[in-house]
């Protein structure tokens, strides 16, 4: 009945049992952060789209000469493009989150951890 010992009656005291919680509940943190940054980063790319596409258009609007409108129109496609990487790659970093966390519930609940 030590404290290491597996087939201990006095589950109080088994260690395994102890980080049976932890595991799961890491997992599933992680899962739900995952797809909470999977849905903020969803939005933030729906969000940027529709910000450079009104902008384009008030350029377009605004009385300039031709070369200083497209020397600004291909400024915001640049900034735009920089913007689009970035929120893909924490999608991806999310997505990654995700799966690393799913994997870590699933071998908490096959083991018992």
């Amino acid at each position: 009945m030590g404290l290491f010992d597996l087939n201990s009656s006095d589950a109080c005291f088994n260690v395994w049992w102890l980080m049976a919680k932890p595991v799961k509940l890491l997992g599933l943190i992680g899962v739900l952060a995952g797809l909470l940054g999977v849905a903020l980063s969803v939005y933030m790319l729906l969000r940027e789209a529709t910000a450079i596409s009104l902008t384009r258009d008030i350029v377009g609007s605004i009385a300039m000469s031709q070369a200083d409108r497209e020397l600004l129109l291909s400024w915001i496609n640049w900034l735009g493009s920089g913007w689009s990487f970035a929120i893909t790659c924490f999608l991806a970093l999310d997505l990654l989150l995700v799966l690393l966390s799913a994997i870590v519930l699933a071998v908490g609940l096959r083991r018992g951890l």
